[in-house]
């Protein structure tokens, strides 16, 4: 049996993981700023009368650690962004069972 996979689709993959890697590096705060701001591009997004999606552009951020996140323009990858990005800050959020407060009274 010969698996045979489309080179588009494995291009697609490589993106992915290379985006997981950066998400994964950024800092918390850096993710919020991002987030934010894909947040409203996409909002605008289909409010636009000209087509947004622009896959040969990217724009990079750097936290405050100097870490890198590059992301192209089009539709999809930002959407892959923001959803990666409020994965990784809602794992955060998420409370451990203590809840930080005095359980002895």
């Amino acid at each position: 049996m010969k698996i045979v996979y489309d080179k588009k689709y494995l291009a697609a993959m490589k993106r992915r993981q290379e985006l997981d890697q950066m998400i994964e590096k950024f800092s918390d705060d850096g993710c919020l700023l991002v987030e934010d701001l894909f947040q409203d591009y996409l909002a605008d997004y289909d409010s636009c009368d000209f087509e947004r999606s622009y896959a040969k552009l990217a724009v990079t951020f750097y936290d405050e650690l100097g870490n890198e996140l590059t992301s192209m323009l089009s539709k999809k990858e930002t959407q892959y962004v923001v959803k990666t990005i409020t994965k990784k800050l809602d794992s955060m959020t998420v409370d451990d069972g203590g809840g930080g407060f005095d359980d002895e009274g």
